[in-house]
């Protein structure tokens, strides 16, 4: 099983996962590449030289130590991209690093507000950008630089939200029975005898408005309903 997977709980699922862009990650190892050219400098010099040479043996060691020193360096950044991880999930986003210690870093879908992306000229033609998530009063949340397919991942961020908050319908019915709340609860205010009252309209969107913001529970948005449509306009309690 991954390790994405034994973060996730009992009712959440991943919509979107994405890594960095291996180019971006490779031509970030300069130095191992470096290496790792100067080996192979080392080599062909050590050839046209020939083995007559004084300096043939010394070429030849400077050639595998450096080789395998550009190699362990490339390797070591293989190793760490593949285990990143940047997750779209139903309830948050989740960000994967580490390879022997493994760090995890989320942010509730609730607390984003907006998200910043940016995408050179160089991105544009090898689908990458950056998306910095803005939380709380426009405060600037976690960063992802040079992110892999950055546009769709924004995109599903931004669907999920609204998932969330249950803006958008997610199958037939919507989520968590909304829709047919609503048209029951539509039903109910044509038939009322209380529809004549321009503020019992104005309770019945006011609670709508709760359970957009996720300000109330499902549970709670439905008890208060059942109590409004009854003639006891009950205010629902806020979670804590």
């Amino acid at each position: 099983m991954a390790h994405i997977d034994s973060l996730l709980t009992a009712d959440e699922m991943i919509g979107f996962r994405t890594r960095q862009h291996p180019l971006i990650r490779f031509f970030a190892n300069w130095h191992g590449i470096l290496l790792i050219v100067v080996a192979f400098a080392c080599l062909a010099l050590d050839y046209r030289l020939g083995s007559d040479s004084g300096a043939y043996f010394i070429l030849w060691i400077m050639a595998a130590m450096l080789g395998l020193i550009g190699s362990t360096v490339m390797a070591w950044s293989l190793l760490r991209w593949r285990a990143e991880d940047y997750v779209v999930t139903n309830r948050r986003i989740i960000k994967l690093a580490g390879i022997f210690t493994r760090t995890a870093t989320d942010v509730s879908l609730d607390k984003i507000n907006d998200v910043r992306f940016h995408q050179p000229r160089l991105g544009r033609f090898f689908d990458f950008g950056d998306l910095i998530i803005l939380t709380g009063a426009g405060e600037e949340g976690d960063r992802f630089t040079s992110l892999w397919r950055a546009a769709a991942f924004k995109r599903a961020m931004l669907e999920a939200k609204e998932d969330f908050f249950n803006l958008r319908p997610s199958g037939p019915g919507g989520r968590d029975g909304d829709d047919a709340g609503l048209a029951a609860a539509s039903t109910a205010l044509a038939n009322s005898p209380d529809r004549t009252d321009p503020g019992f309209e104005q309770r019945i969107g006011a609670l709508y408005d709760l359970r957009a913001q996720n300000l109330i529970s499902p549970a709670q948005h439905e008890a208060a309903l059942k109590n409004l449509l009854s003639g006891n306009p009950a205010e629902p309690t806020n979670p804590a």
